[in-house]
């Protein structure tokens, strides 16, 4: 009868840890996506403008406002994911992650064309092409960094003469 005790004992403690491990394994949550920030809403501060390069007779126009900052304001809206900022010539879209969220330039261009006078005289007109938005949120502030391009065209035509690409700092809070 012991023999029979031992060996039910031993064949009831083996069901009860494959049980255990089933239980555990099994019947254990799986690992959850990260969850997306929340970042809809206005969020304000400034943009520093930190280089630029390249802009044909515009360009060197812009080198002494380097480490100048101007005003910037972001009326962000966001569907799961996706989030969007639109101005009265742009649209951007891009994405929240857990730790921040990117935005990039819709379309293609802006709708906006730019007409100036360069310090040799010469007449060009200026469009923005690129722009790519990265941020870092902690709380209700996001800092990140902003490069843009922009084509530079002789007048009424769609000869491009130059590229000015510039690159700033930006810091915001909501």
């Amino acid at each position: 009868m012991t023999n029979r005790f031992h060996a039910a004992a031993a064949r009831f403690g083996s069901l009860v840890c494959c049980v255990l491990t089933l239980t555990l394994v099994g019947c254990g949550r799986s690992p959850s996506a990260p969850s997306v920030l929340q970042v809809a809403g206005t969020w304000r501060g400034t943009s520093t403008l930190t280089a630029a390069t390249g802009g044909e007779c515009y360009g060197d126009g812009i080198v002494p406002f380097i480490g100048g900052s101007f005003d910037l304001q972001m009326d962000l809206a966001q569907s799961g994911d996706r989030i969007t900022w639109a101005t009265n010539t742009c649209s951007w879209s891009g994405t929240a992650t857990s730790d921040g969220f990117t935005l990039s330039l819709s379309g293609g261009s802006c709708t906006d064309l730019q007409r100036f006078i360069c310090g040799n005289g010469a007449v060009r007109e200026s469009k923005r092409v690129a722009s790519t938005m990265t941020f870092t949120v902690s709380g209700n502030r996001a800092t990140g960094a902003r490069t843009e391009s922009m084509n530079f065209f002789l007048p009424g035509t769609s000869t491009v003469v130059g590229t000015l690409v510039t690159t700033e700092s930006i810091n915001v809070s909501r």
